[in-house]
């Protein structure tokens, strides 16, 4: 099923669509939707995709899972300027409700969170009235989404070139990145940064091309003043050759 799914994104965005009847309508051009602005799309069968556009003649798209308990919406608004100039920008909701309604949590289902990011890359890209392009994807966990990114470029290497991990609960390993061509990872000033530096190691011993980048100002599940700027250098950096 996810194998389907995913070649479905290469075809014609009226053959892959999968968004409901009250999204809307295929974009003709770039004034049909606010671009870097967080808008969400209806999936059908599934939660709504929180999305920040590109201009229609980028192509790329940027796949962000958020932490454990919050809503992807709050993040999305935090990044979507600097995401536009590189891609667009799609943050699914995590599969499981927290307690008390405090947001989304991710279960380790990596085939199941796969499915539902290929669903929500074929919904934006009939929204925008075309497919995205598959060999520019770039990939973006933070917390416990950082540990699914991490988990789903290792078992799909060949979707995910480009990686960026945010404060992941875990030191990040060279085996499970090894299919990524670049991979960037971050920490707050305020949040505890030697398990992304032990990562880094890791990916420096084994030749991987990667840095560490620090989000001024910032704790555990925030993105701080500069959290534009950073994500900008940090998106410059994986997109090179």
């Amino acid at each position: 099923m996810v194998g389907a799914a995913w070649g479905l994104l290469m075809g014609a965005a009226g053959c892959s669509r999968k968004a409901s009847a009250s999204d809307a309508p295929a974009a003709i051009s770039d004034g049909e939707f606010p671009i870097g602005t967080s808008v969400s799309v209806a999936i059908e069968g599934d939660a709504s995709v929180q999305v920040a556009h590109s201009a229609l003649s980028n192509h790329g798209a940027i796949v962000y899972l958020h932490g454990r308990c919050t809503e992807p919406a709050i993040d999305v608004e935090r990044i979507a300027q600097a995401t536009s100039h590189h891609g667009t920008l799609l943050a699914p909701q995590g599969d499981e409700a927290c307690p008390g309604g405090k947001g989304f949590r991710w279960t380790t289902d990596i085939e199941a969170i796969q499915s539902r990011i290929d669903r929500a890359l074929q919904a934006v890209a009939a929204v925008r009235g075309g497919a995205l392009d598959p060999s520019q994807i770039t990939l973006i966990g933070y917390s416990e989404g950082a540990a699914r990114a991490e988990a789903l470029a290792h078992a799909f290497p060949a979707r995910y070139p480009r990686v960026i991990l945010i404060g992941a609960p875990t030191a990040p390993t060279a085996a499970n990145l090894a299919g990524a061509h670049a991979v960037a990872l971050l920490a707050g000033q305020k949040d505890r940064q030697d398990l992304m530096k032990i990562g880094l190691q890791s990916l420096e011993h084994a030749s991987k091309p990667a840095r560490f980048f620090e989000l001024p100002g910032a704790e555990h599940g925030e993105f701080g003043p500069e959290g534009e700027r950073v994500m900008s250098e940090v998106l410059d950096f994986v997109a090179e050759p």
